[in-house]
């Protein structure tokens, strides 16, 4: 197994998943052909069928499943996900909705991880957000994972010592300081999945008060808030509309022949 190494610079996506409209051999043959890459058939998952696994030089890029559970499913994971979001961005700009996505930023500091610890713990008590914390040896080498929030929320946040996990798989090369905090987002509802479909990695930060807050407090940096769930018409609004649609044509009559919409609301009852 590969690692590029830490991204210092800013967030990136290391994880997306994406529903596409559209036929499954023409995504993949699109990713293929953009990336450089080639398609073979593979397993199904997630309660799909089968997939068409996008490689190239025996990397696999993404996986799009399908058969049997709705439009094709797109899932790109790690380093290949700076590859494959433009494509998707660019190719299937309004036909996919986002499930998911982790927005990552890497640090090289060999004691960042206690200080970015803290700063987790510190930002959890407002919104009383769960805390866990995991270890694990293998190959003699220990490695952290500090998680904010729980296993089932829309959105959540891990903080992990990425440069031992590496070693741990063998990648002895990584820098054994690396660490990477990332968000990991889960939109509910269309409009949310749709709304994700266009944020950029420095965005996805804003999708909660407090994971704004992570951002500032980790990473330095302000996020404009982003409303994941469009604001919900109070009820009388919906009614009018409800009612426009039904008696525009009446309403429009019943003006032309009182002459004023103070008459018309008086013929209504809701003028003296």
């Amino acid at each position: 197994m590969s690692t590029s190494g830490p991204s210092l610079d800013s967030p990136r996506f290391d994880w997306m998943q994406a529903t596409i409209r559209d036929d499954v051999d023409l995504i993949a043959g699109t990713l293929a052909e953009t990336l450089g890459g080639v398609v073979e058939t593979g397993r199904g998952l997630n309660g799909y069928r089968a997939s068409r696994v996008v490689k190239r030089d025996e990397e696999t890029l993404a996986r799009v499943l399908f058969g049997g559970n709705g439009n094709p499913h797109l899932i790109a994971t790690g380093a290949a996900s700076d590859d494959v979001v433009p494509v998707l961005r660019a190719e299937w700009p309004t036909e996919h909705e986002v499930t998911r996505m982790d927005s990552a930023q890497d640090f090289d500091d060999a004691s960042g991880f206690d200080r970015l610890r803290r700063v987790m713990v510190n930002v959890s008590e407002g919104p009383n957000l769960s805390v866990t914390e995991i270890e694990s040896r293998k190959a003699g080498v220990r490695s952290r994972t500090v998680y904010l929030g729980s296993p089932s929320s829309r959105v959540r946040a891990r903080l992990y010592e990425k440069g031992r996990f590496e070693h741990q798989q063998g990648n002895t090369d990584a820098p054994v300081n690396w660490l990477r905090l990332e968000v990991q987002v889960r939109p509910k509802g269309r409009d949310a999945r749709t709304l994700a479909s266009s944020l950029d990695p420095h965005e996805a930060w804003g999708v909660s008060s407090w994971t704004r807050d992570l951002a500032r407090d980790a990473m330095g940096v302000e996020v404009e808030r982003v409303a994941m769930q469009p604001k919900r018409e109070p009820d009388y609004a919906r009614a009018i509309a409800a009612c426009r649609r039904q008696y525009a044509d009446s309403l429009r009559r019943a003006l032309a022949v009182e002459g004023s919409w103070e008459k018309v609301g008086q013929l209504l009852g809701v003028l003296p």
